[in-house]
């Protein structure tokens, strides 16, 4: 797999295969700084330490169990890609999920609860 650099690729790649009841024989993920066209065509390659403008590309390369049929690996192909999609999503969406929950915590706090305003009402609950 060639996928930009994102926290928990191999943490969710390997939940997955797993879930899967794959056996993961051997796992190589180096992460490359690539250089890449407009178009997407690889122009550079360079160590991840280098600093340059080039982006981060995690490379992985995972040997698992034997599949028996083309169906299966299609399936497998299908699932991983949903997996990356789902991971994109998050890694891309997490500081706007924070500002939101940060937000409705800060609204939560001025609405006075059911159970205050119940309280309020009847006698004080005892300690």
């Amino acid at each position: 797999m060639l996928n930009d650099d994102m926290p928990f690729i191999i943490d969710s790649v390997t939940a997955y295969l797993t879930a899967q009841h794959l056996t993961i024989h051997r796992l190589i993920h180096p992460v490359l700084r690539v250089g890449r066209d407009s178009s997407g065509a690889l122009g550079d390659l360079h160590d991840a330490a280098r600093n340059g403008g080039a982006g981060l590309e995690s490379c992985v390369f995972i040997e698992i169990d034997h599949c028996a049929s083309e169906s299966a690996l299609l399936e497998l192909e299908r699932g991983l890609i949903d997996v990356l999609d789902d991971l994109r999503a998050v890694v891309g969406g997490w500081k706007r999920m924070l500002t939101k929950l940060t937000d409705t915590a800060a609204l939560l706090r001025q609405i006075p609860s059911p159970a205050y305003r119940r309280r309020k009402l009847t006698r004080p609950l005892s300690s």
